[in-house]
């Protein structure tokens, strides 16, 4: 009791939308170079780069080396797959969100959260997801869909290389959008809705990386469904 403890100096960054600041218990320097004492300049008025030119180089030096470590992957360039089936868990999930929509299909709001498919009107049409299998299993899937009435009917498929299951939709599920009514100003991410989910049945999957392809195989009316996400169950 009463020891002081002495930390050693650490760097904590910030990165946004291009911008990279860097800060210690002490110091701050902006996305512009920019030095300041925080302890003593909370609202960052006084810039002392000019006096503190040593202090700015070891900050600029931090700042190098941490994008050099950490910005590296880009929408481009980033083809990690999501992993599937880990061993010490029972569910995955696979939503919309990370999924590529081919063909008509449109996600609901350009903003990935929350969003879902729509518009899925062809049997040249799918959603892909690149996963990585990380064990071998069966797994029981579950589709979550809305569908009208009018639209019953369509004959989907999931895939995995040479496995392969499918379903028809044979129940009407077409729950409205909710929260528009609540929201002062209307929010830039997608509005929600209720899905229900439909067995596809139970899938075997291989050890491995790959494309889980989900299409229709027969649409006898206008559209398919909107679709939210997949449900991987572990089975023995």
């Amino acid at each position: 009791m009463g020891n002081k403890f002495e930390a050693k100096e650490r760097y904590l960054f910030n990165h946004w939308n291009g911008k990279t600041s860097v800060r210690s218990q002490k110091y701050r320097l902006d996305d512009k170079n920019r030095l300041y004492d925080i302890t003593v300049d909370r609202a960052q008025k006084n810039d002392i780069s000019n006096k503190n030119q040593n202090l700015v180089n070891k900050f600029l030096e931090a700042k190098r080396k941490w994008e050099n470590e950490t910005i590296t992957t880009t929408k481009q360039n980033d083809d990690r797959a999501f992993t599937l089936g880990y061993p010490k868990a029972i569910y995955t999930q696979l939503p919309a969100r990370d999924g590529d929509a081919h063909g008509t299909i449109e996600r609901s709001n350009r903003w990935p959260n929350d969003s879902f498919f729509t518009n899925w009107n062809s049997v040249n049409d799918s959603i892909t997801w690149n996963v990585d299998v990380l064990e071998e299993g069966n797994f029981q899937v579950e589709m979550y869909y809305t569908c009208p009435p009018k639209d019953l009917g369509s004959v989907v498929e999931l895939s995995f290389g040479d496995s392969k299951i499918k379903a028809k939709i044979t129940e009407a599920f077409d729950s409205p959008l909710v929260g528009k009514e609540h929201d002062r100003v209307l929010r830039m991410e997608s509005y929600v809705k209720e899905f229900k989910p439909l067995n596809l049945g139970i899938i075997t999957l291989p050890k491995g990386k790959g494309t889980l392809t989900l299409k229709a195989l027969e649409i006898p009316n206008k559209e398919v469904a909107d679709f939210r996400l997949l449900q991987f169950k572990k089975v023995d």
